[in-house]
Order: structure tokens, then C-alpha cells, then sequence
């Protein structure tokens, strides 16, 4: 979390919160943005694009976490960052609201030993511990503030971080992508959250709910970043009309080229024509004339063929110019193996403890090959720990686990990768019986090209680690006999999500899903649910 005041005061009553200008930012293989300006408008502001665009660095270079390799930014109001899935420092929930450690005191002076000095360090603070409490039941944290943070599941952590900054009511807030690992309590808290919050917000996300209630919507794509007033569905429908008006303006100077072409080649004939009957002519005409004749008809076409040629020049920079403003992308292709998957029982528990979470009844319960089933339930309730569970990182509280063949756990925090390794290394590390040249085309059709493959992953986005680990779970020499799936829909931006959809569908396999989003859920197809 990065906290920050403003470089210089604001004068009078300022409708802009940060002016940019001529800002920069190049990473080894490419420039991710190049000359933004802008004034940054008070109030709730999304911002936009695909993933590897450069969603997060901007915000980082906004926090001064970064250094732009041009540009300036300038503050005018108090700001701070909260970092995308960020490990938490402190060691007790109550540590991210009491940086004095009052908490402490109030504990001592409760239990009766106490000294002066703790009741004259909580002097006119008594209301704290209760403030701290509601802090956490309001946002759906039903926990004891001294509570080990280890203990906190990830929707739980991002509500604690949240909650801090939600506090600081006179700063300008950046968030990235907060409504990651939240449940549908927790997201209706973040969007009251948003609505109140008077000082102003920047916000990455795909989630369109979230982006539904913005006053602004910014889009980062090819270096640059576009502003659309009004919410993302206004932003939705300016771009289809921008799209169309484009694709009619390309159209169009396409018909101009081929005309022009057409004009050029019957210009061509010609000359080629009126020099052969020149030819024919040359004994009948005596040469005086003959080479007035040739010298007139040389001017005239000379002339036409320069004119055709600045035409067809014009036309070309018009139709580079309209193409450039129309970025096309590559589509985004996902497919899971199927390859050794055979019928069977996948999964047993008989009488399972979860030895974490506020869920405390007995799990029983038999997946088969095909079944496609959802882990419903409330923050901190111990999906993720269910997972951990089947997959063997963790010892079940009770009762009995059993998994029958290969399992393939995919985490939140993807820690299948390397991150000092780049993704290209990572996939041929995990799947060694796997030729490079087929992980660099796998890479490659969810639009992680180039350079970026070869990359410390640490240094991709969230969607793309989150793409990469995808790729190592279903495009092995075998499909995993059962995946374990725990918000696979995290980070990705919208068409990768609705290729992880379609793949999900026609996937013939077994896989245990967390998702928070109703509608990805409807649509793999899932044929059953375990609420906890």
C-alpha cells in the first residue's frame, strides 16, 4: 500500500485531481505507453484494456512506485495505492488499523495490567476497538481483531486492505482490480464503498459491474489512453459506433485505392499504345512533327501519372492513418487437453474437517470422470482450503480424502510459477517431455507473443501469469485426471475469460470450481454444488 501527498496544494476549487503530462514508459521488448496526456477528473474513474497493456504500471508510475523514462506527473490532492493481491506485513488483523499499537494497550488496561503510560497513550481513543470491530462486520469479516493474518482467506485480505484505505476519506484512491476474490457480499460492500467514497477513485478492473458505476471510463491500448464519459456501457456503445464508423472509412479508401490503381493501369495502356502507333507513323510524318507530337503527349501524361501518384499516396497515409485507429487483436484461443482421460471414480470424501474456515460440518461426498461441480460460500469460509485440502498440501482437521490418478491444483496465488524465470522456461520446467516450439504457439494464441515469452513472469501481468499457469494445468502430454480450479477467472479481461468459458464447456473432464461470478458459472456448465 502506498501512501502519498500531493506535490503541490490545489488553488481555489480544481475540477482535475493529477494533470499528466507527456508521460512514457518502455519495458525491454516494447513501450507499453508513449505520450499520454492527460488530466485526471475527480470522481470514480475505470480504466480499461486487455491484459500485458499496462493496466498496473500506469497505476504504479502514478503512485511514483515506478519512474516514467519521460513525462511529469503532478498531484493536487492526497492519494493513496492499494496493490493488487498485495502480502499483507502485519501480523494480527487489527496491525493494518493501529500503526501505534494502541490495540495492546486497551487489551493490558481490559485484563487489569495495565500501566499509567497505556492510559495516557489511549487517552480520547476508548471508541477504537469497537470503530476497528464494525470496520470488519460491516464489510462481512466476522473475526476478533487480534486474528492471524496467515488465518485470512483471499477475499478476506482484500477486504481488510479496502477497508484501510476505504478510512482515508480526503484521499484520492487507486485500486487494482479490488474486486478480485470477493463475494457477492463483499462486492456489494466495495460498490457502497465506491458510491460514498467523495474524494475519487482510478480503478482497474474487468469486472463490469464494478465499472458499470463509474463517472469516466479511461482504455489503455496501443500506448495510448483514450477517455469515454459516462459508465461502461456508454463506453461499450462509443466504441461500437467508433468501430463502425472506421471499418466504413477503411472500406471506403480501399475502393478509392483499387480505382485509383484501375485509372493508373489504363494510363499505362495508353501510353503503351499511343507509343506503338508512334511507331507505325514514323515513316508517313516527317521527325519535326512527329516530335512535337511525342513531346506534347509525354507532358500530358507525365503530368497525369504524378497527380495519380500524390492521389494514391494521399489515399494510402488516409487508409494507414484509419487502420492504426482501429487495433484489431489477435483472438484469444484456450483448449484443454483431453488426452488419457478415462471413466472412474475422481474424487472420496468420507466425513472430511476442514481444518480451517467457519465452515465446521462434515464434507461427504464422490465426484465422477465428467462431473463439473461448484464450492459456493461466503468469504473465509474455507473453499480454498477444501482445495488445498484434496490436493495434499494440506492435512484435513478429519475424516477421510482420497483423489484416484493426477490432480492439478490451480491456487490464487499461481504459485506453480517461477517468477524470476520467464513463462517460456516455466511451461518446459513443468511439462519437460514438451518441445519449446509448441509452449511458444500455445503462448502465442493467448496473446503472449514475442519477447514477452521469454520474460521473467514476475514481470507480466496478472492475466498473463494467471494464462501461463492455464496453459501448464491443461496442455500437458496428459489432462490431469481432476482439476481444482480456485478463481480461474481472476485477472483475465473479457475475451479471455469467454475463451476459459468455452474451453470449461467442451472440456470432457472432472473439475472442482470457486468462482464468485455467477454468470462464468452458469456458463461452464457445472452439473452440481457444495455450499459451505
Amino acid at each position: 500500500m502506498v501512501l502519498r501527498h500531493p506535490i503541490r496544494l490545489p488553488e481555489g476549487d480544481m475540477q482535475n485531481i493529477c494533470s499528466i503530462k507527456n508521460l512514457y514508459f518502455n519495458i525491454p521488448d516494447k513501450p507499453l505507453f508513449s505520450g499520454i496526456n492527460i488530466e485526471l477528473p475527480r470522481g470514480y474513474t475505470g480504466l480499461v484494456g486487455n491484459n500485458g497493456c499496462g493496466k498496473s504500471t500506469f497505476l504504479e508510475t502514478l503512485s511514483g512506485s515506478l519512474k516514467p523514462d519521460q513525462g511529469s506527473i503532478t498531484w493536487y490532492s492526497d492519494y493513496l495505492k492499494v496493490d493488487q493481491a498485495r502480502d499483507i506485513p502485519q501480523h494480527r488483523v487489527v496491525d493494518i488499523f493501529d500503526p501505534k499499537g494502541l490495540y495492546d494497550c486497551f487489551s493490558r488496561i481490559e485484563s487489569g495490567s495495565y500501566c499509567e503510560e497505556d492510559l495516557i497513550r489511549v487517552a480520547d481513543s476508548w471508541e477504537l476497538p469497537t470503530l476497528w470491530q464494525q470496520n470488519l462486520y460491516s464489510a462481512g469479516i466476522n473475526l476478533t481483531l487480534d486474528t492471524p493474518v496467515e488465518n485470512l482467506s483471499g477475499g478476506e485480505r482484500v477486504l481488510l486492505d479496502l477497508i484501510h484505505a476505504f478510512s482515508h476519506k480526503n484521499h484520492y484512491l487507486l485500486l487494482d482490480e479490488p474486486g478480485n476474490h470477493l463475494d457477492s457480499t463483499g462486492k456489494e460492500w466495495l460498490l457502497q464503498k465506491i458510491h460514498n467514497h467523495r474524494a475519487g477513485i482510478l480503478m482497474v478492473s474487468h469486472d463490469r459491474e464494478l465499472l458499470q458505476q463509474a463517472n469516466t471510463i479511461l482504455e489503455l491500448n496501443s500506448e495510448k489512453l483514450r477517455t469515454y464519459g459516462g459508465n461502461y456501457s456508454n463506453y461499450q456503445e462509443v466504441k461500437k459506433i467508433q468501430g463502425q464508423s472506421i471499418e466504413r472509412k477503411i472500406e471506403n479508401t480501399k475502393k478509392k485505392v483499387n480505382s485509383l490503381n484501375k485509372l493508373k493501369q489504363s494510363s499505362s495502356n495508353k501510353t503503351a499504345t499511343r507509343r506503338n502507333q508512334g511507331k507505325k507513323l514514323q515513316g508517313s510524318q516527317c521527325k519535326s512533327l512527329l516530335d512535337a507530337k511525342k513531346d506534347r503527349a509525354g507532358r500530358s501524361l507525365g503530368k497525369l501519372s504524378r497527380n495519380l501518384d500524390r492521389q494514391y499516396q494521399n489515399l494510402k497515409q488516409e487508409l494507414e492513418s484509419a487502420q492504426k485507429g482501429h487495433t484489431i487483436d489477435q483472438p484469444v484461443s484456450m483448449h484443454l487437453n483431453r488426452v488419457g482421460l478415462t471413466g472412474g471414480i475422481r474424487l472420496h470424501l468420507d466425513g472430511l474437517k476442514l481444518p480451517y474456515g467457519s465452515y465446521s460440518e462434515s464434507l461427504s461426498f464422490t465426484m465422477h470422470s465428467g462431473d463439473r461441480w461448484h464450492i459456493r460460500g461466503a468469504n473465509g469460509s474455507g473453499k480454498s482450503t477444501l482445495l488445498k485440502v484434496i490436493a495434499g498440501q494440506l492435512k484435513p482437521a478429519g475424516g477421510l480424502c482420497r483423489t484416484f490418478g493426477s490432480c492439478f491444483y490451480l491456487d490464487q496465488h499461481l504459485s506453480q510459477l517461477n517468477g524470476k524465470i520467464s513463462a517460456l522456461e516455466n511451461l518446459t520446467l513443468l511439462h519437460p517431455d514438451t518441445k519449446t516450439n509448441y509452449w511458444r504457439t500455445a503462448l502465442a494464441t493467448l496473446n503472449i507473443r514475442g519477447d514477452s515469452a521469454f520474460r521473467p513472469t514476475n514481470t507480466l501481468s496478472g492475466g498473463e501469469r494467471l494464462k501461463v499457469v492455464l496453459l501448464a494445468a491443461t496442455r500437458g502430454a496428459e489432462a490431469p485426471d481432476l482439476l481444482l480450479l480456485d478463481e480461474p477467472d481472476n485477472h483475465l479481461d473479457l475475451e479471455s475469460r469467454i475463451a476459459l468459458e468455452t474451453a470449461l464447456i467442451e472440456y470432457p473432464g472432472t473439475f472442482l470450481l470457486i468462482s464468485h461470478d455467477s454468470s462464468f458459472v452458469e456458463k461452464v456448465g457445472v452439473n452440481n454444488e457444495i455450499c459451505l
